[in-house]
């Protein structure tokens, strides 16, 4: 993120330090885990992590790309979002848009107030996002700022400021270009001008040193506060487009960035009668791409700043227009055919005040920029944390004193975590804590470095003598107090503490919790029957009514005094004696239901609350009932049955009295049977009589009638309609020509001429006969002349035969298009169909074509490309009925045919002269022979193979295409960076071949220098906290293996020695720092380059 001037200046907004904002490069993945991406190379730039907002963009590597609907981006939301990366190895066909426009920043959202009276000439270029109705908020950009400066005029490096009260404009958006001014405040505010609109965006100065990009700016918000609550926004900026390849093929579509124009109003009344925003930046369009096929237009313009719209309550602030953006090509110049449009955004205006500006400004235009070098990051990475250390010390009971060293390579480290291993932390290189228990420790330190980077260690620590507590909890009577506790006499309840010393030499905190309880009195009062006896209570067995005690000990271990006063109430008893009709049940009784006869028994509560039982005798008296089933038919109907009568089928029944007084049920199924009826409909062919039906004869159609009798014993009247069918012969006689067959008929395919026959049935079903006749006659053969060729000026007759009459299609160019030689005289070549027909109407057909010689018809011999030193087979493109002439004859192997072979030096146009051998006319082309330069192919290395570095990652650039050999070590042999990890010395050639196909080579040579040489150790350290160089030891050595690192001071006393690679000497001896000075180490190991004995000096420096 970059820092701005915040003074409330003019000078508030311009850039004081750009750091890393705008910087951008391209890497590898190499391992992905989770969410963690691993790269492949060093980053060659550094990013403010987490300061500024840096994001990952996933660049697909394509073979060619066929872009066939608009291509964009996700639109920047303050995390993610504004770029698109096309990057292509061969061609990029583009049959739609690449559109980013309005992706960049964002341009500011307007707010509303909705605040009366006016606060005019708001001048100030920030003011706090809460101090209400003086401003409106800036656009954003690649700086940032607090809420408490985010609103005013003043502009925030690229973005547009925004509008101040009273209803100035917000200003415009830059990047390649500046940002305009937004308009003057209210007109009525002051009766003339003030100018306190918001300042349009800074340009960034974009060089191919410092090789940054940035999307465009937002636009700054308008000051509003009507109620129709218009917001004023401004408009966004566009995006970042990188699109990268060998050839750009354009099939009439742009690329484009432009930035968004600011809100409109479209409210009515006085609704837009507000400030207006500010237009937003054009974005970046890079073009890393050699070649481009057609005409193709950039397009990276500011958006136009907002139009006041209200024409009746005076002049206020338009928007000021947004900045032009950035066109940077791989080139030296604007290929040919590129159009870049980078127009600076139009200010808006008063539109219903003749179009007044007031005081609202234009951006400016943009800027084309070349040479384009995209950054790609080929140095293989290496940690740059080498290691890191903890050094502690116990300063207490229970408190130590932890340093923290870390040893980098090139970026210092950033910060410092350390966790103590009971749940609390520090984040300073050096701390110190104090544990509140025993026990042993882990404790961690992790340094992060500039790039985010991470590394830790981890030592134990053990923790024996701290400070003890302990608590005691008693509870006593009040007849044993005072309570004596450690020579102390207590009488109340309470808390009460004394330091002692515990065994270890720390701190004993004793505390004693004392609660002091009094003796507690009761009374029971209890009623029970008399079946309850004997009743017991606190031990005792009672079998009276009276007053009882007894003494207690209560819930606290007091005393308690409890007494019981016992009262003895008596039971009771019932009988009862009923009859009844089982039809009255069930009987309810005492909450029973009782549906048999029988002796029943409740259990009851007399008034006095004890039992009291009541007995039930029941008798059940039965009910008596019949069943009578009689069947009628509808002729004895009605039935009489207990004095009643009933004409219909159904169940009936009467209730009479039993000799027991109980009712009698008597039922009746009555089943009434009806008269029968059928009718049967038989239709039948003459050939089928005479017809039998129920015993009877009948030879003619007709309705017949008999009566029987029913399965149930009644009349049945069955009906016959009969009707009788006649069989029918027909004869049908057809004609059809050759080409109408074959010819479906009744189910039949009919090939040839013939008697056919088919038996079909009529409507009624009987048998009907057809007999075809059919006659087939032979097509005409039609016969025209065949394909002819005319010179221009000449006619020629169509003799036709084979048929009676003829119709030509189409007509165009033919004397009379019904006739059978018709004469041609048309200009140009015509395919014609003839159709001939004969007497029996049958038809032929025949086509021919007609070419009318013209040269306007010739195939456009085609350009060749070829690389320098080869040759190229030129064609004529319209075979051998043509003569060929080509010019200049220098380099050509034959003038005069089709296809010679041309090896220009240069590239190099021919004229070649097409003659038709018929007509004798020719038409002259031209055609281009491209000599192709071989690509400048240039192979190199990252380093020579050494123990420590035991790989060398090559790079081949200058071609598209590369081929590695020998492969002997080789990751990959076809790619432009492969991994080479040789044992030997080993020449590597590289085979480069570009986007046309021209082939060149060079070659690198990568050195194995595996010797203790490679094995550095530093000569001086500097032990004094900085992060660098603090600590003294080996470096980089591996996998090391009976190693000891000792060092002497100049008296010969040992001052350090250690078994671990991995240790190194802080600069202390005894505790203390050691004097600065030379030091001698003796090194040893086994080590990946063999047995290592080193020994030397090394400067101590403070």
């Amino acid at each position: 993120v970059a820092y701005i001037d915040s003074t409330n200046t003019a000078q508030f907004g311009d850039v004081i330090n750009i750091n890393s904002a705008g910087n951008y490069e391209f890497n590898y993945i190499s391992q992905r885990n989770g969410n963690i991406l691993s790269l492949s190379n060093r980053l060659e730039r550094t990013y403010d992590i987490p300061i500024g907002k840096v994001q990952l963009v996933r660049v697909p590597y394509y073979n060619s790309a066929l872009v066939t609907d608009t291509l964009t981006c996700l639109p920047w939301d303050g995390e993610k979002g504004g770029v698109l990366v096309l990057n292509v190895r061969d061609s990029i066909n583009l049959s739609g848009h690449i559109n980013v426009s309005g992706r960049g920043f964002r341009g500011a959202v307007g707010l509303n107030t909705n605040q009366t009276p006016f606060n005019c000439s708001q001048d100030n270029y920030y003011y706090n996002y809460l101090a209400g109705d003086t401003a409106a908020r800036k656009g954003e950009s690649y700086a940032t700022l607090s809420d408490q400066r985010i609103f005013g005029k003043g502009k925030l490096a690229g973005a547009g400021g925004g509008g101040n009260s009273h209803n100035s404009g917000g200003g415009g958006g830059a990047n390649g270009g500046l940002g305009g001014q937004g308009g003057y405040q209210l007109q009525a505010c002051t009766s003339g001008t003030f100018d306190n609109g918001g300042r349009g965006g800074v340009s960034h100065a974009y060089s191919n040193l410092t090789n940054k990009i940035f999307m465009g700016s937002g636009g700054g918000a308008g000051h509003v506060n009507n109620p129709p609550r218009f917001t004023g926004s401004g408009g966004n900026g566009g995006g970042i487009a990188i699109i990268r390849g060998a050839t750009l093929i354009n099939n009439g579509y742009t690329i484009q960035s432009n930035g968004q124009e600011a809100v409109a109003c479209t409210l009515p009344g006085s609704g837009c009668h507000e400030g207006m925003g500010g237009g937003g930046a054009g974005g970046t369009l890079l073009l890393d791409v050699s070649n481009f096929v057609n005409n193709l237009d950039l397009e990276a313009k500011g958006g136009a700043g907002g139009n006041m719209t209200d024409g009746v309550n005076g002049l206020l602030g338009p928007g000021g227009g947004g900045g032009g953006g950035i066109c940077w090509f791989k080139s030296a110049s604007v290929p040919a055919g590129l159009n870049p449009y980078l127009n600076g955004g139009v200010n808006g205006t008063c539109i219903n005040y003749a179009n007044n500006p007031w005081g609202a400004v234009p951006g400016t235009a943009g800027n084309n920029l070349f040479t384009l070098n995209l950054p790609f990051s080929s140095t293989p990475f290496s940690a740059n944390i080498d290691s890191v250390r903890i050094q502690d010390s116990i300063t207490g009971c229970q408190s130590f004193n932890f340093n923290g060293f870390g040893y980098t390579n090139n970026a210092p480290i950033q910060s410092w975590h350390w966790d103590f291993g009971d749940n609390t932390s520090a984040n300073t290189q050096n701390t110190s804590h104090t544990y509140s228990s025993t026990g042993t420790f882990q404790v961690q330190l992790i340094v992060t470095d500039l790039n985010g980077c991470k590394d830790s260690i981890i030592k134990l620590v053990t923790v024996a003598n701290i400070p003890t507590s302990s608590t005691t909890n008693l509870a006593i009577c009040s007849n044993q107090s005072p309570y004596t506790w450690n020579g102390q006499s207590y009488s109340n309840s309470g808390t009460y503490n004394v330091t002692l010393t515990s065994t270890n030499g720390c701190d004993s905190i004793a505390t004693l919790n004392l609660t002091i309880n009094q003796p507690s009195i009761s009374t029971n009062n209890i009623s029970i029957c008399n079946n309850q006896l004997p009743y017991t209570w606190n031990g005792q067995t009672i079998s009276s009514g009276g007053t009882y005690t007894a003494t207690l000990v209560n819930a606290n271990g007091c005393d308690s005094t409890a007494t019981l006063n016992l009262v003895i109430n008596q039971t009771s008893s019932s009988l009862t004696n009923i009859n009844t009709c089982a039809s009255s049940l069930p009987l309810s009784w005492n909450g029973q239901t009782i549906s048999t006869g029988g002796t029943y028994t409740a259990n009851l509560i007399n008034s006095a609350g004890c039992d009291s039982t009541a007995s039930l005798n029941l008798s059940v008296l039965p009910n008596g009932s019949s069943q009578t089933n009689v069947s009628i038919c509808s002729s004895q109907a009605p039935y009489t049955w207990n004095g009643q009568s009933y004409n219909n089928s159904g169940t009936y029944n009467v209730t009479l009295t039993g000799t027991n007084g109980c009712d009698s049920i008597a039922n009746l199924n009555l089943t009434v049977n009806p008269v029968r009826t059928s009718t049967t409909q038989v239709a039948i062919c003459n050939g089928q009589l005479p017809y039998t039906w129920n015993g009877q004869s009948y030879n003619s159609p007709g309705n017949y009638t008999v009566t029987l009798t029913g399965s149930n014993g009644c009349d049945s009247i069955a009906t016959l309609a009969l009707s009788i069918g006649i069989a029918a012969t027909t004869q049908e006689n057809l004609q059809r020509c050759r080409a109408q067959l074959p010819l479906n008929w009744n189910g039949q395919v009919l090939t040839s001429p013939g008697t056919y026959s088919a038996t079909l049935s009529t409507s009624a079903g009987c048998d009907s006969v057809v007999n075809l006749t059919l006659t087939v006659f032979n097509d005409p053969i039609v016969s025209s002349i065949g394909d002819s060729s005319i010179c221009p000026g000449q006619s020629i007759t169509l003799e036709t035969q084979g048929a009676v009459s003829y119709q030509w299609s189409p007509t165009t160019g033919l004397s009379n298009p019904n006739a059978s030689n018709p004469l041609f005289t048309g200009t140009s070549s015509q395919q014609y169909v003839v159709t001939g027909t004969d007497a029996n109407g049958c038809r032929g057909t025949d086509t021919l074509n007609i070419e009318v010689k013209t040269l306007a018809g010739l195939q456009v011999p085609p350009d060749a490309g070829i690389c320098r030193k080869d040759s190229a087979r030129l064609n004529g493109n319209n075979g051998a009925a043509y003569t060929y002439q080509w010019t200049p004859v220098s380099g050509l192997s034959n003038p005069n045919i089709e296809n010679p072979m041309a090896s220009p030096e240069t590239t190099q146009v021919y004229q070649v002269s097409i003659t038709d051998s018929i007509c004798g006319i020719s038409n002259n082309f031209s055609v281009r022979v491209t000599v192709w330069d071989l690509p400048n192919v240039q192979a190199s290395k990252s380093n020579d193979i050494t123990c420590r570095q035991r790989q060398s990652r090559l790079r081949a650039q200058g071609a598209s295409q590369y081929s590695w050999e020998p492969a002997t070590a080789l990751n990959q042999t076809n790619i432009s960076n492969p991994v080479a990890n040789p044992s030997n010395q080993t020449t590597y050639v590289v085979t480069g071949t570009d986007t046309n196909g021209c082939s060149n080579q060079d070659s690198v040579t990568i050195k194995v220098l595996t010797s203790p040489a490679a094995y550095g150790i530093p000569t001086a350290f500097t032990p004094n906290n900085d992060g660098l160089n603090d600590c003294f030891g080996v470096r980089y050595w591996g996998d090391t293996r009976d190693f000891q690192l000792i060092i002497w001071n100049r008296y010969g006393e040992k001052v350090f020695e250690t078994k671990q690679s991995g240790d190194c000497w802080d600069g202390t001896y005894k505790g203390s720092p050691a004097d600065p000075g030379t030091y001698v180490y003796l090194v040893e190991g086994i080590t990946g380059c063999g047995k290592l004995r080193k020994k030397n000096t090394v400067v101590l420096i403070r």
